[in-house]
């Protein structure tokens, strides 16, 4: 005897999922609306959409078909944690400038760590804003030693 609690496409016809893709897009208080865009008898859809939502293979394929659309969103986010964003890298050179970020130890940030965090979080924030806001746009060519002598063509 087969799982009725387990439906895979194959097992519905084409109307049957057009109703549940389309009660998953416009949920089952719009089921008569998604019996109807299915293809359903307008007389009789919210009958049918009734009978169509106590179908176990129905039920089931929502129900996978909600499961596997969540999972994609649920590794995003999960990948997303793992990244500090831009918010997060100022928050914490905020907080590291302020003295409210503890070392390993429990210990407060040194001065020189804490001086680091404002020159970083300023030249962010330089960046950031545009040049007609007054923001500063310098370009720090420094000298690669080692290198040869650029020839000037004399």
């Amino acid at each position: 005897m087969a799982d009725e609690s387990r439906a895979t496409p194959a097992e519905l016809n084409e109307r049957q999922k057009k109703f549940a893709d389309y009660v998953i897009k416009l949920g089952r208080s719009n089921a008569k609306e998604a019996a109807e865009i299915a293809g359903y008898s307008k007389k009789t859809a919210g009958v049918q959409a009734n009978q169509l939502l106590k179908n176990l293979k129905i039920k089931a394929y929502i129900e996978e078909r909600i499961k596997t659309a969540a999972e994609p969103r649920e590794r995003a986010e999960a990948e997303r944690k793992l990244v500090a964003d831009g918010d997060e890298v100022l928050r914490f050179l905020s907080a590291t400038m302020r003295g409210e970020v503890k070392d390993q130890f429990g210990l407060d940030a040194q001065l020189k760590d804490r001086l680091a965090a404002a020159k970083e979080l300023q030249r962010i924030l330089d960046v950031a804003k545009p040049a007609e806001q007054g923001g500063s746009q310098t370009l720090i060519i420094e000298p690669i030693y080692g290198a040869p002598e650029a020839d000037d063509g004399e």
